[in-house]
């Protein structure tokens, strides 16, 4: 079971892991059907925006790289299993219709609530507005590997941000 796949000009190191992760993928029932070059191919796709963020004074290329194609691959398995085992509606009742009506009733308030939110955050400093950037594409356990910071200090800005617009507590409840 070998990749047909050639990557010339990528770094040797992450093409080695990416292989390495795809054939480690490749065992689980949720990836039976995909060919290896596919998973090669999507785990590429998920890692290749998170490489601009590598600083040489931080870590070196290959821990970094390491890191972040490892929690893809766990978030690359857990949407492959939630698609396999259960992601997708069967049949639609009515029971089910009308709780997804009532779900996307108020579809003009979320917009609404999102416009509000992005005027918001360009109102904070440059580095507050970096990480909610960053919160809305990876969770405060990713960010505070790729920023630095700690979890505690993430939240505790989160908390700084809310203290700095009481009037979003409105959105949230």
């Amino acid at each position: 079971m070998k990749s047909k796949n050639k990557y010339p000009k990528i770094n040797y190191i992450l093409v080695k892991k990416v292989r390495d992760y795809a054939k480690y993928m490749k065992s689980f029932r949720c990836f039976a059907h995909d060919t290896l070059e596919d998973i090669e191919q999507e785990l590429f796709c998920e890692i290749w925006p998170c490489l601009k963020q590598h600083e040489k004074s931080k870590s070196s290329f290959s821990h970094f790289a390491n890191k972040v194609i490892k929690s893809r691959v766990i978030n690359l398995i857990n949407r492959k299993q939630r698609m396999k085992y259960g992601g997708d509606i069967a049949f639609l009742d009515n029971e089910t219709l009308d709780s997804l009506i009532d779900r996307n009733y108020d579809f003009e308030s979320k917009v609404a609530v999102c416009s509000d939110v992005e005027n918001l955050i360009k109102q904070l400093p440059p580095h507050w507005q970096d990480l909610c950037e960053k919160l809305k594409i990876y969770n405060v356990a990713e960010v505070s590997e790729i920023t630095g910071l700690s979890r505690t200090t993430i939240y505790k800005i989160l908390k700084q941000i809310g203290k700095k617009f009481p009037h979003l507590k409105t959105y949230l409840s």
